[in-house]
């Protein structure tokens, strides 16, 4: 078998081969006349080597090849490899004495799993050989990793998996050393090590800083087993280093190279590729301009046509007024003065004409509703101050805010017309008022959480004219709405475990999303993507999600350079479950490890500076879909924006957060339904709006940066309220006739179970009294109240 570093063969040398060797010579002390199972036996030496002093030896590996190999290579009557694993091991109960286990355990996660099996083969007083790394000396002090290993045990977590299962142990350490042994050659005495540090010598029982453990366990006696020195010439050890080092040397050069000639090829390729890049631009420019000045001058030539042709009629009539005024008065000659006068500013007029209509553009008016919103508007009105095309005029609709919104407007934004309700008017009837109070032709609806990029106006109205120009009935367009912030994807990786009375779900870590955050960052909303359980509600206020094995969380970063930020995980391992390593990532990069604990604890990790480079954007809205049950749902919601919704043109729905439409349609529809208040009632317009034979565009072009939520609090009890209810409402109101019958059914049920409990007969209890099942069946029960008006409306609009 060929050496890959997986596992180990014969022909391998150097201080892997003492450690292997070393391993199984001491295994060979305890096997003689036993039973032995060499679990993970790879290339089948180890094995062999016992099976000279053994009464039967099987090799069991996960690698068909392996065993192939060594079948074929090991021929000994006690001696047989078989495929297996060791979560499976291919044998009865109780039928080995010896189960030997080298290099085995750092290569899979399954180790409760393993243990189980080992025991399970073993008879009962039977004996357990095995080697761990020590993760702290092999791994994290020197910084290295082993692409091989799975899961790496620190010695207390190793010694506390052993000791779960097996009665006694005895642990011995194990470390290439360069040193000078002095051994008793006759009665056992104390191992006393020295390790020399700079000038210092310490002093230790046992080997210090081992880089393996090698234990011995059982239910039984523990067999004797001898500490020991593996000897090597150190001559022959020199040489081979000094080999290694000259092959080392020349491979590592020739990397180099090929790494160079790769980045120069790819450089050269870049630029290559710049160039046709640049050519296609410029060509694509070119052909712009060419095309933008044949347009320009058919203008100018039907302007001047239409200006020679006036000039010859007038001409005509001058020539024709003169010939008739000639044997005349003179007092004729003022009216042809005159006449030459409006000729004259006629041409004037006419040459003027693509002047003013280069300056048409439609005039908007952007409508924002605030409720305690004060904390937003300055980011809010400043986005809105540069942008690139500038509304006609600024409309805020406040809801009867009691933080000062009113009075901050009116003291720092005068340009800003303020409409001030006397009470909280919700958010569709907000954006009815504020739209009804508009002077502009088009209405651009901006959330008061949300903040515009320089550009997001004027893609909107370009996209309009276009829309517009093309004979399209174009209704709405909307534009990409992003989180408000950039995120970071954290990967956090753990083992599993099947608590007592649990409902059998693998679990890892349960994180408090509340507490788990960017320090310093001021917003706040993590986003629970794969390997995420649902959520649930523990005491204390913590909204708790259980991992299952590697989970990704995205959470927000500053994007302005924010220095070395500070990373917090809170969490807990509870009910009963060992503890384990719990290991934080982000795109590959390790950001730290930690070991769980049956209560919360929060466990800061210092980011370096360059993990900004890891963040990106991620999507609230990239337009909208509708289907004909009422549900309403944003594109691209919690995705990274890779630009993957770009091309989409076209949409069913839309977005109330940041929207273009035309006024007078608005109204000519009845706006927003007020009694929505809030939630779907962008949904409900939509659907109106298709209904009336509209379109609607989506321009990723313009962007809205969104916090999402910042007035109502997202899936608060008033959230969850409005959200539930409002899906029946616009259903009941839009959906095929049809669908009409079995929603009537649906929510006649929900009336009359709403009747028989105390939400009916006490309908004034604040929302956030209320369970979650509460509010539930509140909201359906409220629908249903409102149905026969809504189906009454229905019905005369048919007939209307």
């Amino acid at each position: 078998m060929e050496f890959t570093g997986e596992r180990f063969v014969p022909e391998t040398h150097g201080e892997i081969e003492l450690e292997h060797l070393h391993r199984y010579l001491l295994a060979c002390e305890i096997v003689a006349g036993k039973a032995v199972l060499d679990i993970a036996s790879g290339e089948g030496y180890g094995s062999a080597m016992m099976a000279k002093t053994a009464a039967s030896v099987i090799g069991v590996d996960i690698s068909a090849e392996a065993i192939e190999h060594a079948n074929t290579r090991y021929l000994q009557e006690n001696l047989k490899f078989l495929t297996g694993t060791c979560s499976a091991i291919p044998l009865r109960d109780a039928s080995v004495d010896i189960v030997v286990s080298f290099e085995t355990i750092e290569h899979h996660n399954e180790h409760e799993q393993m243990m189980s099996e080992i025991r399970r083969v073993l008879r009962p007083e039977g004996v357990l050989f095995i080697s761990s790394p020590d993760k702290q000396n092999y791994s994290i002090e020197p910084d290295f990793t082993n692409e091989f290993h799975v899961k790496e045990l620190f010695e207390q977590e190793f010694k506390d998996l052993l000791e779960s299962h097996f009665q006694n142990t005895q642990y011995f350490g194990q470390r290439i050393i360069y040193g000078s042994g002095i051994l008793t050659d006759a009665a056992e005495t104390m191992v006393v090590t020295y390790k020399r540090d700079d000038w210092d010598v310490v002093r230790g029982a046992g080997l210090t800083k081992p880089i393996y453990w090698v234990a011995i366990a059982s239910n039984g006696p523990l067999p004797a087993v001898p500490s020991g020195i593996f000897e090597e010439s150190i001559e022959l050890v020199l040489a081979r280093k000094d080999n290694d080092w000259g092959i080392r040397v020349e491979n590592t050069a020739a990397d180099f190279r090929r790494e160079i000639d790769r980045i120069v090829a790819e450089r050269d390729q870049m630029l290559v590729d710049k160039d046709i890049s640049y050519q296609r631009e410029i060509d694509l420019l070119s052909t712009k301009l060419v095309d933008k000045d044949i347009s320009y001058q058919r203008e100018i030539d039907l302007l001047s046509t239409k200006l020679v042709d006036k000039d010859i009629s007038y001409q005509r009539e001058i020539d024709l007024l003169s010939t008739k005024l000639v044997d005349k008065d003179i007092s004729y000659q003022r009216e042809i003065d005159l006449l030459s006068t409006k000729y004259e500013q006629m041409l004037a007029s006419s040459e003027s004409m693509s002047v003013r209509l280069s300056h048409f553009t439609p005039k908007v008016s952007v409508v924002i509703v605030n409720y305690n919103g004060k904390h937003f508007l300055d980011n809010l009105l400043k986005s809105i101050k540069i942008q690139t095309e500038q509304p006609a005029e600024v409309i805020i609709v406040d809801n009867a805010s009691t933080d000062g919104s009113v009075d901050y407007l009116r003291e720092h934004y005068s340009w800003v017309k303020v409409i001030q309700s006397k009470e909280n008017l919700g958010f569709a009837e907000g954006n009815n008022v504020g739209v009804r109070a508009a002077s502009s032709a088009l209405i651009a609806l901006l959330n008061n959480d949300a903040i515009a990029e320089p550009q997001w106006l004027e893609y909107l109205l370009e996209s309009w004219v276009d829309y517009i120009g093309k004979g399209v009935p174009i209704g709405a367009v909307s534009p990409k709405i992003r989180y408000l912030t950039k995120f970071l994807n954290i990967q956090i990786s753990s083992d599993t475990s099947i608590a007592n009375g649990n409902d059998g779900r693998p679990l890892g870590i349960a994180v408090d999303l509340n507490e788990t955050r960017i320090l310093d960052c001021d917003y706040i909303k993590p986003l629970p993507q794969s390997g995420f359980h649902n959520e649930e509600n523990w005491p204390n206020q913590r909204i708790v999600r259980w991992t299952n094995g590697t989970a990704n969380l995205l959470l927000p970063i500053e994007d302005l350079g924010q220095s070395s930020p500070v990373l917090r995980i809170t969490s807990a391992r509870p009910g009963g479950l060992m503890r384990t390593t719990v290991t934080i990532s982000c795109e590959g990069t390790l950001l730290g490890e930690f070991v769980s604990t049956a209560d919360f604890q929060s466990i800061d990790l210092r980011l370096p500076d360059t993990i900004h480079e890891k963040s990106f954007w991620v999507l609230n809205n990239a337009g909208s879909t509708l289907d004909e049950r009422g549900n309403a749902a944003d594109i691209g919601i919690n995705q990274r924006d890779l630009n993957q919704f770009d091309q989409v043109k076209s949409i069913n729905a839309f977005c109330g957060c940041s929207l273009l439409f035309e006024r007078k349609v608005f109204l000519a529809l009845n706006g927003f339904d007020e009694r929505f208040f809030m939630y779907y009632e962008d949904a409900d317009l939509a659907w109106r709006m298709r209904k009336a034979g509209l379109y609607f565009a989506f321009d990723a072009r313009s962007i809205v940066r969104h916090i999402h939520a910042g007035s109502s609090i997202e899936w608060s009890p008033s959230f969850r309220y409005h959200v539930t209810r409002n899906q029946r409402l616009i259903a009941l109101k839009n959906a095929p006739a049809q669908a009409i019958p079995k929603l009537i059914i649906s929510l006649a049920k929900a009336y009359l179970r709403g009747k028989k409990t105390r939400i009916s007969n006490d309908p004034s209890r604040p929302l956030n009294e209320l369970t979650s099942t509460e509010i539930e069946h509140k909201a359906i029960y409220d629908a249903a109240r409102l149905a026969p008006q809504i189906l009454v409306q229905r019905a005369l609009f048919i007939v209307k």
